[in-house]
């Protein structure tokens, strides 16, 4: 599971809030409800690395500071429900929840001004108001090199090739 997800769940299993990805096309739930997705990732270069052996496999594990601005989208059955459910998002992020985002590996960093963006389709207005947070958390990330058991070298030369191989010991 990916940690904006993870993200989106915890704010949701604390909050009781119906939180779905944005643009999935599957049946809509109930208002009011709130939609999320990234609209601009940025990652730092290696922030830490491990690196352990275990047998003939080396481990490297590194972690990215990841920088993710998340939008949230807010509906409800009239703007001024829509309106009061982004309030409520900003009071929770800014007091309840911080401390267990930041328990769990998250940071907020800024949260944006609530925007109106209401809309008509067809006869049906969706009553929506729509939330930036940019948030910050660390993404672990590893990869395994098993050592050398033997090597070949490709030595090409005028057309012809010359392939040597080496037990390594």
């Amino acid at each position: 599971m990916g940690k904006l997800k993870e993200f989106a769940i915890l704010i949701q299993n604390e909050t009781g809030k119906t939180i779905i990805r944005s643009n999935q096309g599957n049946r809509i739930p109930e208002y009011p409800f709130i939609t999320y997705q990234s609209i601009d990732e940025d990652q730092e270069n290696v922030y830490e690395l491990e690196e352990s052996l275990n047998g003939d496999i080396a481990t490297n594990k590194y972690y990215n500071r990841v920088e993710d601005v998340v939008q949230f989208d807010f509906y409800a059955e009239t703007e001024e429900n829509a309106k009061i459910e982004a309030k409520e998002l900003i009071k929770w992020l800014m007091f309840q929840g911080r401390q267990i985002i930041n328990d769990n590996g998250y940071g907020i960093i800024e949260l944006g001004s609530i925007v109106d963006n209401t809309r008509l389709e067809q006869t049906k207005v969706f009553y929506r108001k729509t939330l930036d947070v940019t948030i910050d958390y660390l993404e672990e990330c590893s990869y395994e090199i098993e050592n050398a058991q033997r090597v070949v070298v490709t030595n090409k030369v005028d057309d012809s090739t010359e392939i040597i191989e080496r037990e390594v010991t």
